[in-house]
Protein backbone atom coordinates (compact mmCIF):
# COMPACT_ATOMS: atom_id res chain seq x y z
CA UNK A 1 0.00 0.00 0.00
CA UNK A 2 1.24 3.47 -0.84
CA UNK A 3 1.25 6.20 1.80
CA UNK A 4 -1.33 8.27 -0.11
CA UNK A 5 -3.62 5.22 -0.12
CA UNK A 6 -3.24 4.83 3.64
CA UNK A 7 -4.27 8.47 4.03
CA UNK A 8 -6.98 8.37 1.35
CA UNK A 9 -9.64 9.19 3.95
CA UNK A 10 -8.99 12.46 5.81
CA UNK A 11 -9.94 10.79 9.10
CA UNK A 12 -6.78 8.66 8.72
CA UNK A 13 -4.50 11.75 8.72
CA UNK A 14 -3.19 13.63 11.75
CA UNK A 15 -0.89 16.50 12.70
CA UNK A 16 1.73 17.03 15.38
CA UNK A 17 2.19 13.28 16.01
CA UNK A 18 3.39 10.43 13.81
CA UNK A 19 0.33 8.34 14.67
CA UNK A 20 -2.73 8.46 16.93
CA UNK A 21 -5.22 5.99 18.33
CA UNK A 22 -9.02 6.31 18.20
CA UNK A 23 -8.91 8.62 21.23
CA UNK A 24 -6.37 10.92 19.62
CA UNK A 25 -3.49 9.77 21.79
CA UNK A 26 -0.05 9.69 20.11
CA UNK A 27 1.53 6.28 19.65
CA UNK A 28 4.04 4.35 17.56
CA UNK A 29 3.28 4.20 13.83
CA UNK A 30 3.27 0.39 13.87
CA UNK A 31 1.01 0.03 16.88
CA UNK A 32 -2.08 -1.99 15.94
CA UNK A 33 -4.25 0.64 17.65
CA UNK A 34 -3.09 3.39 15.26
CA UNK A 35 -5.94 4.82 13.18
CA UNK A 36 -4.32 7.99 11.81
CA UNK A 37 -0.85 9.07 10.69
CA UNK A 38 1.02 12.19 9.66
CA UNK A 39 2.98 12.21 6.40
CA UNK A 40 6.09 10.78 8.10
CA UNK A 41 4.10 8.16 9.98
CA UNK A 42 2.34 7.08 6.79
CA UNK A 43 5.64 6.71 4.94
CA UNK A 44 7.06 4.70 7.82
CA UNK A 45 3.98 2.52 8.14
CA UNK A 46 3.84 1.74 4.41
CA UNK A 47 7.58 1.41 3.83
CA UNK A 48 9.15 0.13 7.07
CA UNK A 49 12.19 -1.31 5.31
CA UNK A 50 12.55 1.54 2.81
CA UNK A 51 11.77 4.55 4.98
CA UNK A 52 14.98 6.48 4.26
CA UNK A 53 14.70 5.96 0.51
CA UNK A 54 11.03 6.95 0.36
CA UNK A 55 11.53 9.85 2.77
CA UNK A 56 14.32 11.24 0.56
CA UNK A 57 12.15 10.76 -2.54
CA UNK A 58 9.30 12.79 -1.03
CA UNK A 59 11.62 15.49 0.36
CA UNK A 60 13.28 15.81 -3.04
CA UNK A 61 9.87 16.23 -4.68
CA UNK A 62 8.61 18.65 -2.01
CA UNK A 63 11.69 20.78 -1.66
CA UNK A 64 10.87 21.54 1.97
CA UNK A 65 10.38 20.03 5.42
CA UNK A 66 7.68 17.34 5.44
CA UNK A 67 6.57 17.98 9.03
CA UNK A 68 6.08 21.65 8.17
CA UNK A 69 3.96 20.74 5.15
CA UNK A 70 1.93 18.23 7.16
CA UNK A 71 1.27 20.55 10.10
CA UNK A 72 0.74 23.85 8.26
CA UNK A 73 -0.29 23.21 4.64
CA UNK A 74 -3.07 20.71 5.35
CA UNK A 75 -4.45 17.41 4.20
CA UNK A 76 -4.81 18.20 0.49
CA UNK A 77 -1.18 19.35 0.30
CA UNK A 78 -0.05 16.10 1.92
CA UNK A 79 -2.06 13.94 -0.48
CA UNK A 80 -0.94 15.96 -3.51
CA UNK A 81 2.67 15.64 -2.41
CA UNK A 82 2.53 11.90 -1.80
CA UNK A 83 0.73 11.29 -5.09
CA UNK A 84 3.17 13.50 -6.96
CA UNK A 85 6.10 11.56 -5.51
CA UNK A 86 4.17 8.29 -6.07
CA UNK A 87 4.75 7.18 -2.49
Amino acid sequence: MKAYELLSDKSRWTTRACARDINGQPLNINNNDAVSWCILGAIGRCYPNQFNTMYKKVVSYAGQNLSFINDTKGYEAVIDLLKGANV
